[in-house]
């Protein structure tokens, strides 16, 4: 039996997860969407929601007769997540920390990311069908420039972001990756080894010449074979997240780099900070 390629697969799941009533319209729209070409099929679709857990988006079923996968039919809206956890009333998004709170209880830090992460979750099952509608960009750009604020305020501070393949050339994601995460209010450090500055900051030939300090992500736009050498310069570093953007997702990159203990995503970090490529 053909299976579908790993990098679907796990763009599958990454799909269900977020919206469980994703069809297989949304799903070939989300994978247009995040830069890759070709398409999915419905038997790797199937494949691959019949071997998730049903809390998970599986469950069975064709993917044609799911509610996102027939053109202008609205999917019915999925439940709210559950923010219970066991731990009493959530901190206010807004909630700050000041002068007078130096030490908040453990249980309230953890019940506002809790909170930030449900609400990232709901903002992604939004765009995936605003995505599968496809006709209402400003919704897609609103829901994402949300998801984009909700990011950073689970952050304590300006996050900071390595891209792997950073490039002065404006036409190409490496370049594009790196305006996204500066709109974004990223600290960023184009990687180029051929390149002195990128859009005004300094290039870095490798991450092993960046300044000293922990990373919240690192964000390859590179060749499979080129990314397969920096994953050693990556688990050097305090690096929270390990971004395989399409073309550097491959699975033996996926297999070195979970070996080494890193974070993978396998997903567009440009659509993820709420910027769209076709728009940079």
């Amino acid at each position: 039996m053909i299976q579908a390629a790993p990098g679907k697969q796990d763009f599958i799941r990454q799909v269900l997860r977020a919206d469980p009533d994703a069809g297989l319209d949304a799903i070939n729209r989300a994978w247009r969407e995040s830069g890759r070409e070709g398409s999915i099929s419905r038997s790797s679709c199937n494949r691959v929601r019949a071997a998730m857990p049903p809390g998970e988006g599986g469950g069975g079923g064709d993917a044609d007769s799911r509610p996102g996968s027939s053109p202008g039919q609205r999917p019915a809206p999925a439940p709210p997540a559950d923010q219970s956890r066991g731990r009493g009333t959530p901190r206010p998004i807004g909630a700050m920390v000041t002068a007078t709170d130096p030490m908040p209880a453990r249980a309230e830090v953890a019940d506002r990311r809790d909170a930030l992460r449900g609400l990232e979750e709901g903002l992604d099952r939004l765009l995936f069908r605003a995505i599968g509608l496809g006709d209402v960009p400003e919704v897609e750009d609103a829901l994402r420039g949300a998801r984009r604020l909700v990011i950073l305020a689970g952050l304590p501070c300006r996050p900071r972001v390595a891209v792997v393949g950073a490039s002065a050339d404006r036409a190409k994601f490496g370049n594009k990756a790196v305006r996204a995460f500066a709109r974004a209010g990223f600290e960023v450090y184009p990687i180029n080894p051929r390149a002195d500055r990128v859009e005004g900051l300094r290039a870095y030939p490798s991450l092993d010449d960046l300044p000293a300090g922990p990373l919240d992500r690192v964000s390859l736009y590179v060749p499979a074979a080129a990314a397969l050498g920096v994953l050693d310069q990556i688990a050097r570093r305090r690096v929270g997240q390990v971004w395989l953007n399409p073309g550097a997702d491959a699975p033996e990159v996926v297999e070195r780099a979970r070996a080494l203990g890193l974070e993978v995503v396998l997903a567009c970090s440009i659509l993820a900070v709420g910027e769209h490529p076709d728009r940079l």
